[in-house]
């Protein structure tokens, strides 16, 4: 098994209330996230340590060269802390990637940053981190217009 890692940032000029909400359902990324297909909830519930989580099923359809390919994985969405959301993914067999969102008050702001860990077999961690790190940077670059899009529109 191999491990690796980034972080994104972004500011959006919205309450963070209002990013935390949008992030919390990941049907809202569908244009935002280019392999992003859909996420269907399959269950919620209180863990043990009393943070509220999500389960969905998720179905992506990322790129090998010049194909694309269907996958779907299961993936808990818990709030694990004020304006902070943790993802655990298992996108394959031994594959699993860990996110960690967070969305805190800047002057007026809201930066959102996401540090996301890969951890992968040695043959397939580069690949795993490249499709995430592709994906998720595109994300982050449109965010902060979607968001003061929707805001100025009075969409919650």
């Amino acid at each position: 098994m191999a491990q690796r890692q980034f972080e994104l940032t972004t500011v959006a000029a919205v309450d963070r209330a209002f990013a935390f909400q949008f992030l919390q359902d990941l049907n809202n990324h569908r244009h935002l996230h280019p392999f992003f297909v859909q996420a269907e909830v399959v269950g919620s519930g209180v863990d043990a340590a009393g943070c509220s989580y999500q389960d969905l099923l998720v179905t992506e359809r990322p790129r090998l060269a010049f194909w694309r390919y269907t996958i779907t994985f299961p993936t808990r969405m818990v709030v694990t802390g004020e304006y902070e959301l943790t993802s655990y993914v298992a996108a394959a067999l031994n594959t699993r990637l860990v996110n960690v969102m967070r969305c805190q008050r800047e002057a007026g702001q809201t930066r959102i940053t996401e540090a996301v860990t890969v951890n992968a077999p040695w043959a397939t961690v580069g690949y795993v981190s490249r499709q995430a790190f592709v994906a998720h940077q595109r994300t982050f670059t449109l965010l902060p217009g979607v968001l003061a899009d929707l805001a100025a529109r009075g969409v919650s």
